[in-house]
């Protein structure tokens, strides 16, 4: 799983958040990591990875806190522009070159938390605080974590936290 975001631009630090929260639950049996600042840098680990979960801060016009989630076809179809950048080259931009290049992992899923606000700062709202929480019970229910329960994740494109 990789958080992707900015700690310093307010709600664009949500997915990092993600990646903190499920670090703190030790029984979880994933790697967990903070996503790059140079998305390309996701291609190699693209080329090694059965399975990867990106969880990033997104601006689609949605309710603040807003959860989304989208896999398979659904991943390579998202229109740039759809979560927010301050990495240089935009997460659907990178789908879709790691598409073209033959690099997608066999099973990926993003998780986008509709953000509030990018602007200077850490601190987020409290919609996309709560909807961070939620984003990690998801994940941590997908890898279907020992002694924790296991379930499948609904399969909506939209679902408000």
């Amino acid at each position: 799983m990789v958080g992707l975001g900015n700690d310093d631009r307010s709600d664009d630090g949500a997915g990092l958040d993600v990646a903190r929260a499920l670090r703190d639950r030790p029984w979880i049996r994933a790697d967990v990591a903070d996503g790059p600042g140079d998305l390309t840098r996701l291609l190699v680990d693209f080329a090694r990875r059965e399975r990867v979960i990106l969880v990033d801060a997104v601006r689609s016009g949605g309710a603040p806190g807003t959860v989304y989630r989208w896999e398979g076809d659904e991943v390579t179809g998202l229109s740039p522009g759809t979560t927010v950048s301050s990495h240089g080259l935009d997460l659907p931009t990178l789908l879709g070159l790691a598409a073209g290049l033959g690099r997608t992992p066999a099973r990926l899923t993003v998780f986008g938390i509709e953000a509030a606000g990018t602007g200077p700062g850490r601190i987020r709202a409290d919609a996309v605080r709560a909807a961070v929480a939620v984003v990690a019970d998801r994940i941590e229910s997908e890898l279907g974590a020992p002694d924790r329960g296991a379930g499948a994740v609904r399969k909506e494109t939209t679902d408000r936290a």
